[in-house]
């Protein structure tokens, strides 16, 4: 699969691609880093049942991975993590967590 495959089986969808932690709401009250999966061809906000959508510290294992997503897609792009894999990097080779700035985690 490449980051831009995806799959739908029962109202749940399997996507792969990235998760970065981003800035969400800047400016807002609700303004945090927050989790997206970023594929080749779109950006979906994910949210892991019984996580703090503010901190969601079940998913910051996974920043900077490419991983295999498996959950229900919400109208606003909202992904809820129902499975989350580590895959092997297809850019870089390995299954080793990418260097990000400390700024992003």
């Amino acid at each position: 699969m490449t980051s831009s495959d995806s799959q739908q089986q029962g109202g749940v969808t399997k996507k792969t691609g990235y998760v970065l932690f981003m800035k969400f709401a800047e400016g807002s009250k609700s303004e945090s880093m927050r989790p997206f999966l970023v594929t080749a061809t779109e950006t979906l906000r994910l949210h892991a049942e019984g996580d703090n959508p503010f901190i969601n510290e079940s998913l910051k294992f996974y920043h900077c991975s490419h991983c295999a997503v498996c959950g229900v897609l919400a109208e606003n792009k909202l992904l809820r993590v129902e499975k989350i894999t580590r895959l092997q990097d297809p850019v870089g080779g390995d299954n080793e967590v990418r260097a990000c700035p400390e700024s992003e985690h």
